[in-house]
């Protein structure tokens, strides 16, 4: 099930937006809630929860609080980059906020019209739907981490190696092409749950290292380094590195 969030200062503007969702979603039965409606910009965000789903956001610009629904937008994107934001305001010069922010709004809609408003409503709640009917992964291709009380989803063919960041606070590291992610966890129930997707394969390339064999490019013989795929070099320990050398030559194998 998708949740939808509601921000508007008007809460004569969010009961319309509440009623026009719920009449979509039940005319057409779409798994998606109203998970929270609010005219409190910093209650939503105490109140977000990140699932396998990403979440479908209505806010006003103009919320007559600390913060703007960009800078709502802004926050909500640190936490949900996946997300689908769409503004409903009342004023339209304020959509080049958006392009100055690089917010990547689904929708930017003009609130006083009442008859393309619920138009527009339901066009976005029935592309959201659409779209992830078409591209929905198993939710054993998703790696889930718990950064800050906050969870968050990575797709496990994305991740280019996991490694520990600090032993005795018991915190790995996972990189990918994009980011950086820290998390608590266990490196040997890291492997067991990224090698029972059916999307990657991970191998040690040390102790303290779990590397994706399809990030690697290259193997150097001669001074036992990896080169991955972003032309960056990893060490691999020479304890390791035969082992590492079979298991990517059959893993080349299995890929023609």
């Amino acid at each position: 099930m998708l949740d939808i969030y509601i921000c508007d200062d008007n809460p004569v503007a969010i009961n319309l937006i509440k009623r026009t969702i719920k009449q979509e979603i039940e005319k057409k039965n779409i798994d998606m809630q109203i998970k929270l409606a609010t005219t409190d910009p910093f209650a939503l965000l105490e109140n977000i929860e990140v699932n396998t789903k990403p979440n479908i956001y209505f806010l006003d610009i103009i919320l007559n609080a600390k913060i703007n629904g960009i800078e709502l937008a802004s926050q909500i994107r640190e936490r949900e980059p996946s997300a689908y934001i769409i503004f409903i305001s009342g004023d339209a010069k304020q959509h080049e906020l958006i392009f100055k922010y690089k917010i990547q709004a689904l929708d930017y809609i003009i609130k006083y019209d009442l008859d393309d408003l619920e138009k527009r409503i339901c066009e976005c709640i029935d592309y959201v739907h659409e779209e992830l009917v078409k591209s929905e992964k198993p939710i054993k291709n998703m790696f889930t981490i718990s950064d800050k009380g906050i969870k968050k989803f990575v797709e496990i063919d994305k991740i280019i190696l996991v490694e520990i960041a600090d032993s005795h606070l018991k915190k790995l590291s996972l990189y990918t092409k994009t980011g950086r992610y820290v998390f608590n966890g266990s490196l040997k129930e890291t492997e067991n749950s990224l090698n029972a997707s059916d999307v990657a394969e991970f191998v040690y390339i040390n102790r303290s290292c779990l590397l994706n064999l399809a990030m690697i490019k290259a193997l150097n013989n001669d001074d036992k380094t990896i080169i991955l795929c972003n032309d960056i070099e990893v060490m691999c320990s020479r304890r390791y590195f035969s082992a590492v050398k079979k298991s990517f030559t059959a893993f080349k194998a299995k890929q023609e």
